[in-house]
């Protein structure tokens, strides 16, 4: 879903995306977090988890959320992450 504004001061159209957290992603965070637990190093998402293309494409998107971390060396659940998966927490939007 988008929500457009015009910008008070220039007049230029203002977009913001949101985006939900849905099964395919949850799975995806599963598989992430239980890698994590088993190897305790960081993921590389094509070699190391066996995702649907889906959950591939669209796995950046747990970052909005605050549940995984990209850096140099692959991708690794956040704290907020591991919480949200051992059902700690609730996850809405950020």
């Amino acid at each position: 879903m988008k929500y457009q504004k015009e910008c008070e001061c220039c007049g230029n159209i203002v977009t913001a995306y949101t985006h939900n957290l849905n099964r395919p992603l949850v799975e995806a965070l599963r598989k992430l977090v239980d890698f994590y637990d088993i190897k305790r190093r960081h993921c590389n998402l094509q070699g190391d988890l066996n995702l649907s293309k889906n959950q591939y494409n669209n796995f950046q998107k747990l970052q909005y959320f605050g549940l995984v971390h990209r850096d140099k060396e692959g991708w690794v659940p956040t704290y907020k992450g591991n919480n949200f998966i051992e059902g700690k927490i609730i996850v809405t939007g950020k």
